[in-house]
């Protein structure tokens, strides 16, 4: 991979995608402003960027998050009912754009990503993934086998990634040198803090996860679970999109549909926790398919999620 230069085209284009409605970092650059001057602006944006692609270095400055909690619903007391939006300075998506398209372009050249990974990717999107499920699913009731769907959920699945393991994966798909350079510093030594109101808490360092609001986050994510989309599973296929993943089993029985499933899971669990991934099993769902309720399970058909592999 090579982080070539970028030019003020390139920059220009940038600026003028930004959304407009989005909220500034904490120095109250908006978005706005970048796009409304975007025919000035992109000569020395353009110039900031290859400084900092030249010297391997991601600008600290643009490593301070401020996070937001947003109320969703219940009891407002309750800190697990309050969901943290992290704001970025827009310069630092800027720049983080201008890597994430040589990213990108290297990995869907090369075929480094999963074919069963659907998420963050160009021409492919949500649909996609799910016709291709209702297609795997129908393609095995018109064979007359049993047929099952697991939908997996995991725990903070982005704040829990591992930024050495993450740099490991990234060298195994030939990412070195100043690339590989680049990306050390542009996840090490960040910091957030947390502001409520007219409040703002201590500066705390972040030493795990993906950088949340940010550009370049999704594709290092799908770097980081590609393993998994590639498992090898028995009459199983897998489709995930970024870190929402399904994999549907088939069989002749429903027994042995429930087997092939438990032993699928454990191997993808096993996987999971090599990663330092974890599933959430009270958001984790399946579904069993069927055409006519003769060929529906037995009322007391289960699903063991989290079984121990074997």
């Amino acid at each position: 991979m090579m982080l070539r230069p970028t030019d003020p085209k390139e920059i220009k284009g940038i600026l003028g995608n930004l959304k407009i409605h989005c909220a500034p970092g904490d120095d109250g650059v908006s978005s706005g402003l970048l796009r409304k001057f975007h025919d000035i602006l992109c000569f020395p944006i353009d110039h900031l960027c290859n400084l900092s692609l030249t010297s391997d270095t991601f600008p600290s400055i643009f490593k301070q998050a401020i996070i937001i909690p947003i109320y969703k619903s219940g009891d407002k007391m309750t800190v697990s009912n309050y969901r943290p939006i992290s704001l970025l300075k827009v310069l630092s998506k800027v720049l983080e754009k201008v890597v994430n398209n040589r990213l990108l372009s290297y990995l869907e050249n090369h075929n480094l990503i999963s074919n069963n990974q659907y998420g963050f990717r160009t021409k492919k999107s949500t649909e996609d993934a799910v016709i291709c499920l209702s297609n795997i699913a129908t393609k095995h009731m018109d064979q007359r086998l049993k047929c099952l769907a697991v939908f997996l959920d995991l725990k903070k699945a982005f704040d829990t990634v591992s930024i050495p393991l993450l740099l490991r994966k990234m060298e195994c798909l030939s990412i070195l040198g100043t690339p590989l350079a680049w990306f050390k510093d542009y996840l090490k030594e960040r910091s957030q803090t947390v502001k409520v109101l007219d409040y703002t808490s201590n500066t705390q360092k972040v030493t795990h996860g993906i950088p949340q609001g940010s550009t370049l986050g999704p594709t290092l994510f799908l770097i980081y679970a590609n393993e998994m989309c590639d498992l090898e599973l028995d009459n199983a296929q897998i489709i995930a999109f970024a870190d929402d993943t399904a994999i549907i089993f088939h069989g002749r029985t429903w027994e042995e549909t429930r087997k092939t499933a438990e032993k699928g899971l454990a191997k993808i669990r096993k996987t999971l926790e090599n990663n330092l991934l974890t599933i959430n099993a009270q958001k984790t769902k399946w579904i069993c398919f069927s055409i006519t309720p003769a060929t529906q399970p037995p009322t007391n058909f289960t699903l063991t999620l989290l079984c121990k592999s074997r």
